[in-house]
């Protein structure tokens, strides 16, 4: 009876870190034609001498009992080559939701002045304006334009940007009204100091 190896390899695979060169070959060279491409491929071999012995020792230790090097040509021409070339799927972009205008106006009434937090706040909301939401929800999902689950996320995103936006423009009015009342104080000290001259030149006057 024959010894067969118990952990024979039937694919042998390049290492990774030299995968990642032999696949930066290909990108680079993925336009030349077949003449430029073998040129460009010995002048890669030479430049890169050292690590594609060490690659060539991997595989034998392995038992790899064909050409390395040919296995190397054969990946960047016909694999990673190829591979770099396939067209990706462009991404599809999600559908804009457009949130009517009674919506937003019933957000910006609602989180106008307020002070709690806005997961709470917008608990809230949806008690107040139930109805009007539903409303909004049905008339979105009737015209396609996404699942109703995601019209509810676009909903409560929309509130809590509004809800930030006009915490923000509050924080900003109290500053601006407290540099208001600063330039009030410096002003009501210069009419001080100005009195204060014109009473000290009229007593000159008087003691003169």
């Amino acid at each position: 009876m024959d010894n067969q190896p118990t952990n024979a390899i039937y694919r042998y695979k390049f290492e990774e870190l030299f995968l990642g060169k032999l696949s930066e070959f290909a990108t680079i060279h993925k336009h030349d034609d077949r003449i430029d491409f073998k040129h460009a491929w010995k002048n890669w071999l030479q430049c890169n001498e050292e690590c594609v012995s060490i690659e060539i020792n991997r595989l034998k230790q392995l038992n790899y009992q064909g050409d390395a090097v040919d296995k190397m040509f054969l990946s960047v021409r016909y694999y990673h080559r190829k591979k770099n070339n396939a067209k990706k799927e462009p991404k599809k972009r999600d559908s804009y939701v457009n949130i009517s205008k009674e919506i937003i106006l019933t957000i910006d009434r609602h989180v106008d002045g307020r002070t709690d937090k806005p997961s709470d706040a917008f608990k809230d909301y949806c008690e107040k304006y139930a109805e009007t939401l539903q409303n909004e929800i049905n008339l979105l999902a009737e015209r396609g334009e996404l699942t109703t689950k995601a019209i509810e996320c676009k909903l409560k995103k929309t509130y809590k940007n509004r809800f930030f936006n006009a915490a923000n423009k509050e924080k900003t009015d109290m500053q601006k009204s407290d540099l208001a009342e600063h330039d009030d104080i410096n002003l009501t000290n210069d009419g001080v100091m100005q009195l204060s001259l014109i009473l000290d030149e009229h007593v000159e006057d008087l003691e003169n």
